[in-house]
């Protein structure tokens, strides 16, 4: 299985899940962001994690049994079947005493509860969902069986299953005295909120200002995003934080990718169109990624499961060759090999740390 996480592809599924798995929102460049991490990366060596910096010179030795990047300072670690969190120096900072997730080999969800956002992290107690502080204090007592990390001052939450979403303050208290059948994190000071099945957006003090209307909608980034009105309506729109429709296309799934450019699906392949819905690299690849700085993660031959890095011509810069990649920094790219070793390139594919595990 790769290792890209749902914002890799085109599709845009918000209208119709329930917000989990949700990004870090620290440094941002085009439409993907990613945390705040030190210039520290997780390394993998003999089945124990440290940390490389940007040169690839091991700074924290391998000594964990898991451990992800770092956001606001702080790191999650892992201890058996529990986690906390260390300092730059390797030291840790948050004893390991709340329960992990179990997802597979890579157990930690790299963008929800192992990161910091705002000066609060999701940690899991008996099986329910609050907050911890910085120091390791829980600070909002664990109720919840879903938890969103905290943007603009809010985070998604809900009680139990079935019972809806509702928004909270960093005190725990639920906000706008509302409860939505879905809802997203905030972005770009707007939500995406469903009522009625249908999806609409609200602002930071909850008022309604795109009415529900849309089967499904993504996130704004830089003040657009794209929406759907129904499953059989193939027409997407590209809108603005009014509700304003900037661009139509019928195209099968679409996403804002950056300043001014879209990527869009037409059967089983993805490229890229400027606002003006003026192709700008073709539908010539499985899958695509939004852009960072100049370049993109793509794949081509789904047969053999590979990705690659290009630019914006849709030329490769890097050939597909591994099975897992991602942005990690600035011109750090984590990458995943076929036997699960885990390395890092730069933009222009030149190994930083050779894949290990």
């Amino acid at each position: 299985m790769s290792l890209l996480f749902s914002i890799a592809s085109c599709s845009t599924s918000a209208g119709n899940s329930s917000g989990s798995g949700a990004k870090a929102k620290n440094q941002t460049q085009g439409a993907f962001e990613w945390p705040d991490n030190e210039g520290l990366y997780p390394i993998v060596k003999d089945g124990l994690y440290g940390y490389i910096n940007t040169k690839g010179e091991v700074v924290i030795k391998p000594q964990f049994e898991r451990a992800a990047q770092f956001s606001e300072g702080l790191a999650y670690f892992e201890q058996g079947d529990k986690f906390g969190f260390i300092n730059p120096k390797g030291e840790v900072a948050i004893p390991a005493i709340y329960e992990k997730r179990k997802s597979g080999w890579w157990s930690f969800d790299l963008y929800g509860e192992s990161f910091f956002s705002e000066g609060l992290a999701v940690a899991r107690v008996d099986g329910k969902l609050g907050y911890i502080n910085q120091k390791g204090e829980m600070v909002i007592t664990p109720k919840f069986v879903s938890a969103e990390y905290f943007h603009d001052g809010l985070a998604v939450v809900s009680a139990s299953a079935g019972s809806g979403m509702y928004y909270i303050n960093k005190k725990g208290e639920q906000q706008f005295g509302k409860t939505f059948e879905r809802a997203m994190p905030f972005s770009d000071s707007l939500a995406g909120v469903m009522v009625d099945e249908k999806m609409g957006f609200i602002n930071t003090s909850g008022k309604m200002v795109i009415a529900p209307q849309y089967y499904t909608v993504g996130e704004f980034i830089a003040g657009y995003t794209v929406v759907r009105e129904s499953y059989e309506n193939k027409t997407w729109k590209l809108i603005d934080k009014t509700g304003k429709t900037i661009l139509e296309k019928q195209v099968d799934r679409m996403r804002v990718s950056g300043e001014n450019l879209l990527c869009f699906g037409e059967n089983l392949n993805e490229g890229y169109m400027d606002f003006k819905g003026k192709v700008v690299v073709p539908a010539n690849f499985d899958m695509v990624m939004g852009f960072f700085s100049d370049i993109a993660i793509a794949k081509k031959d789904s047969k053999e499961d590979v990705f690659g890095i290009i630019n914006r011509k849709g030329e490769w810069i890097v050939e597909p060759t591994y099975h897992g990649l991602w942005p990690a920094g600035k011109n750090m790219i984590t990458v995943i090999t076929e036997s699960r070793e885990l390395g890092y390139i730069d933009a222009s594919g030149k190994e930083i740390w050779k894949p290990s595990k």
